[in-house]
């Protein structure tokens, strides 16, 4: 980063305020400070930083809370969280969360520089490979038995591409998509291949810049989705016929069929581009 690196610190302890901001802004930084999540916030939007720095125990707004309004307002910036004695279950709960990092009070300069060194370098890289982001695509595929054996092994390689490529996901999407894959390939072999150990299902994901592509495609005679009922009326509640496909729908952003109805293709889109996805 050619400019000098931005950071806010929140905590609601003026000592604790006066000593990050001092021992941060004698390394160079660009340092502002905030008494609370809430304030934070609304310093963070008028402004962009690189990191925040913030305690988990704040009036008003939280740490936690903070964490997520600010991954809603800039996915990409760093948050740092701090954590009192004997409370690393909050630092843990933080980090699943998206923190990038934490510190333990009482805060050792040591610590400090340590972590704000590893982030800078971790925020310099992120910004450096959104360069190339938008000519980023992979595409991965799969032909398998009609065995139900394969099916967590495609799920978990998908995430894994996911993650290796750092494509953004929310912890939702961590769990909806490989639920997404496993009924599409469920639906495949007991439904579609009847579970017949000659016929294959084929699978492919194309990961881009906007979206994910996941299709399933069976050797059965196919089907028209349109004539599946709705799970959620009251005479189909107890009825196992449909549910796969409807929890597909509400897991994915995006679900169509081939003409012969033996082809699913699922998209889930990067909602960095297409926010209300």
């Amino acid at each position: 980063m050619s400019q000098r690196a931005r950071i806010l610190v929140a905590d609601d302890e003026a000592h604790v305020r006066k000593f990050l901001v001092d021992a941060l802004a004698v390394q160079g930084y660009e340092v502002e400070r905030a008494s609370d999540g809430q304030e934070a916030l609304q310093l963070f939007r008028k402004t962009p930083f690189d990191m925040v720095i913030t305690d988990l125990r704040m009036p008003r707004m939280d740490g936690l809370t903070l964490l997520k309004a600010l991954h809603e307002e800039d996915p990409t910036v760093l948050v740092v969280v701090i954590t009192g004695y004997g409370t690393v279950e909050d630092a843990v709960e933080a980090i699943q969360n998206g923190a990038f990092n934490f510190l333990s009070k009482p805060v050792s300069l040591r610590q400090l520089y340590e972590v704000v060194r590893k982030g800078m370098e971790h925020r310099r890289y992120l910004l450096e490979e959104a360069e190339v982001l938008p000519y980023m695509s992979k595409e991965l595929g799969f032909e398998i038995p009609s065995d139900r054996k394969f099916i967590p092994g495609i799920a978990s390689s998908i995430l894994r591409n996911l993650e290796d490529m750092r494509y953004p996901l929310n912890p939702n999407d961590r769990f909806t998509i490989p639920l997404a894959v496993d009924e599409a390939l469920l639906n495949a072999i007991e439904h579609g291949n009847r579970n017949d150990p000659d016929k294959k299902v084929r699978v492919t994901c194309r990961i881009t810049e906007e979206w994910v592509e996941i299709s399933v495609e069976d050797e059965g005679e196919g089907f028209d989705p349109d004539s599946i009922p709705d799970p959620t009326t009251p005479e189909q509640m107890t009825a196992t016929r449909g549910r796969g496909l409807f929890l597909i729908r509400h897991y994915m952003d995006e679900v169509r069929f081939n003409e012969k109805g033996n082809k699913i293709t699922m998209l889930k889109y990067n909602r960095r581009i297409r926010p209300g996805s």
